[in-house]
């Protein structure tokens, strides 16, 4: 069985339920510089409701949409923008 990488890791323990353990991986990911790293989180805080967090990983994935491959994760991050701003009552 092939060795899983940093961000399989953290999408794993995501799928798994173990949000706490993908923050974790994935703080560390962008904290070496992945960028996509943020979009992930971003999607982690809109499920947790922490629009504030979810505004500031969004802002750094936006930056440099060009560090994930697929374009619908920036149209994503864009709604989850959005959403935040409804939710915290700017809209």
């Amino acid at each position: 069985m092939a060795k899983l990488k940093p961000r399989e890791l953290a999408q794993q323990a995501a799928l798994q339920g173990n949000t706490d353990d993908a923050v974790k991986q994935l703080e560390a990911l962008l904290d070496g510089g992945d960028a996509g790293a943020a979009a992930s989180l971003a999607e982690i805080e809109a499920f947790r409701g922490q629009w504030s967090e979810l505004l500031r990983h969004a802002s750094v994935f936006l930056r440099k949409p060009s560090a994930v491959y697929a374009g619908n994760v920036f149209t994503d991050v864009v709604h989850l923008v959005a959403l935040a701003g409804i939710k915290k009552g700017a809209a």
